[in-house]
């Protein structure tokens, strides 16, 4: 697991992420994590084209929770409701959240004190995060950011991921 110093957008915040592939028991994380019984977020990993994806999401969630304006039950569901273009918080677990046959897992906790008891749940190869850019599903996150190929003359794949997330507040 990989942690992140979100300084100083998020003042002595950190965010750890871990990336599994061959995961056997995504169905118990979804439910572990929905049950509050580990405090992490598990997302899709193929709607992930790079690790600063999450850590702009985490970093968005602390600043929220700090100034009282968190649009969901708990910092881990801010920071995948924050991955999504969509203002409708359930549309984001249906686009960012495991599926019961999930595979390809990302692993978040906003917490170290966590990472040991997410690292201990997971069944799956635990790989490195820098996979992420490569086992991606470019087509279904340009469609769902709504990236055209104008864009991607002047910016990079992952600029345009981050604009859209950042644009949803001000639509």
């Amino acid at each position: 697991m990989e942690t992140y110093d979100l300084s100083p957008v998020a003042k002595n915040k950190t965010v750890s992420v871990a990336f599994y592939r061959n995961v056997k028991n995504a169905k118990e994380l979804k439910e572990l994590a929905m049950r509050d019984t580990v405090q992490a977020s598990f997302v899709k990993a193929s709607m992930i084209a790079d690790v600063l994806q999450i850590k702009a999401a985490a970093a968005k969630g602390f600043h929220l929770q700090a100034v009282g304006k968190i649009k969901t039950k708990t910092l881990h569901s801010e920071m995948i409701f924050n991955l999504s273009p969509s203002n409708k918080i359930s549309d984001c677990f249906q686009l960012f959240g495991l599926k019961d046959t999930s595979t390809d897992v990302v692993a978040v906790t906003l917490d170290v004190a966590e990472n040991e008891k997410v690292l201990n749940c997971v069944v799956g190869d635990l790989v490195s995060v820098s996979l992420l850019q490569d086992l991606c599903d470019k087509p279904a996150i340009k469609k769902l950011y709504k990236i055209t190929d104008e864009e991607l003359k002047v910016c990079s794949f992952l600029d345009c991921i981050l604009s859209q997330m950042a644009a949803k507040d001000i639509r």
